[in-house]
């Protein structure tokens, strides 16, 4: 009989840094991990001139694409294969960053992905928790993460496997002057880190119990192998040795400014262990190729993470967190129940949740005008996965979730087209949920049935007046969205 050939897949990331340009090549047998072919880098002082003056030069532009064309090069000895390329920090804060997208483009016949800081924060946590289990973190493990990138840092927060912090921290090696000394270097990082609030913002939600610290990027990895810890693979993790950090008396600046991390959060959090993942940002877009195996982000993942971050979120602002569970456990319903009738986006289910979490965090500066504060608190906050179009979003949903039966168009016409009707519909929900959230009947688990143009709501206990009166002021979008008129059924149920 003849024997099956075993089918053999390759992809190619591109990765557009703030001081070089690299190309990984992986190849994957059909039943076995990745493993990588060739590894390419060229250096381009991006992000210095980027951070500095605001845009890409024109000689940094011309030397990008002549890269690219060489990667195309390459490329082509592969033959038809996947290729994902993608920028961050450096071009995502240039002015001329879609100029330069599109001159890539027509050089090297590849389309750039412009990383927003939430896609990159979400990025490198995923991969994070995927090294986890090789490096004997427990499932139910509080792990505090640092992924430090030449042109920024991130913090990140997980509590049982779930995200519940994630920033960006606008500090990295090409942020600081050029003639600084490693040991300058590892000082500023440090004091870059404090003076962002980030710390002061994380540490109510870890408070004083151990944590495990993961520390990631090409100078953590440098920072592993000169303490000795070696270098871990790509979907595993190093140990640093007892009492790191040690002083640090090496020459490389990013190996540097991973020390001055180490060193502030081991003496700002109780740290159990000191961890080195070895996954580069390339091979962590990697794990995303279906090709690979991967794909979009989990939908169950992406909600539970998102799910932590706004009740830590909302945490900070001193919310009831009893009644914002109630009202995202009523508005999932709602979803839900109406899912069968209407087309939502899976992704509008986790952000109709969010909003209701963080609905009242306008109540610190003014419960009288809450969701427009709330609004403006969204629209500010870093939000780990969601990029800026689901952010506005959000902040939009929370904004027109107050009484009326109306979108206020300036607040409709801020979104993309594609986001305006989810807007509509979700506006409906958290109106209606938050309306239910505040009755005295028992909600927790209300029979929902649609009859003729009714959406009736059983509770468990009867609805008084008020509550009809309620719900009956905050149900006129909702009727004009889904043609469906909510009220509390007559009869009750046990």
């Amino acid at each position: 009989m003849k024997k099956e050939r075993r089918q053999v897949i390759q992809a190619a990331v591109i990765d557009v840094g703030s001081h070089a340009a690299r190309m990984d090549l992986f190849q994957r047998p059909a039943d076995g991990k990745a493993v990588l072919l060739e590894s390419l880098t060229r250096d381009v002082d991006l992000g210095r001139e980027v951070f500095r003056r605001g845009e890409v030069p024109p000689g940094e532009m011309a030397l990008l694409c002549t890269i690219m064309a060489d990667y195309r090069r390459k490329l082509d000895e592969y033959g038809s294969i996947p290729v994902r390329a993608f920028a961050t920090s450096a071009l995502r804060e240039a002015a001329n960053r879609e100029l330069v997208a599109d001159r890539l483009r027509d050089s090297g016949g590849v389309t750039l992905e412009i990383f927003e800081s939430a896609r990159e924060c979400y990025l490198a946590a995923s991969a994070m928790r995927r090294a986890f289990p090789a490096a004997g973190i427990a499932p139910d493990a509080r792990v505090l993460g640092a992924h430090i990138g030449a042109g920024s840092l991130f913090l990140v927060y997980f509590e049982r496997g779930v995200l519940c912090f994630g920033e960006e921290i606008p500090a990295g090696r090409d942020r600081l002057p050029p003639a600084e000394a490693p040991g300058d270097c590892a000082r500023a990082i440090a004091a870059a880190i404090a003076a962002s609030g980030a710390v002061r913002r994380l540490q109510p939600i870890v408070g004083t119990l151990p944590v495990s610290l993961f520390v990631s990027g090409k100078g953590a990895r440098r920072f592993a192998r000169e303490t000795g810890a070696g270098e871990a693979a790509l979907d595993s993790a190093v140990r640093l040795p007892e009492g790191c950090p040690p002083e640090y008396r090496g020459s490389d600046a990013d190996a540097a400014c991973a020390y001055g991390a180490i060193g502030l959060l081991t003496g700002e959090f109780v740290c159990d262990g000191i961890f080195v993942p070895g996954f580069t940002t390339r091979s962590a877009l990697l794990a995303e190729l279906p090709e690979f195996g991967g794909g979009a982000a989990d939908p169950e993942c992406f909600a539970a993470d998102f799910a932590g971050v706004s009740r830590a979120a909302a945490g900070r602002f001193a919310v009831d967190p009893e009644r914002a569970e109630r009202t995202a456990r009523l508005a999932a319903a709602l979803w839900k129940k109406l899912r069968t009738r209407v087309t939502m986006p899976e992704r509008s289910l986790p952000l109709l949740e969010g909003a209701a979490r963080l609905r009242d965090i306008g109540n610190l500066i003014d419960c009288r005008e809450r969701e427009r504060h709330s609004a403006y608190f969204i629209g500010h906050l870093q939000l780990p996965g969601i990029g800026d179009d689901e952010r506005r979003l959000l902040a939009a949903t929370v904004l027109c979730s107050g009484n009326g039966d109306a979108i206020p168009a300036p607040v409709s016409a801020a979104l993309p087209p594609e986001h305006r009707p989810t807007l509509f519909k979700l506006a409906a929900l958290l109106r209606v949920a938050a309306a239910l959230s505040e009755s005295r009947a028992a909600l927790d688990d209300p029979r929902l049935n649609i009859a003729g143009g009714e959406f009736l709501i059983t509770p468990r206990s009867a609805a008084g007046g008020a509550d009809r009166s309620l719900l009956a002021r905050h149900a006129e979008l909702f009727v004009r969205v889904f043609g469906l008129r909510p009220r509390f059924a007559e009869a009750e149920w046990s």
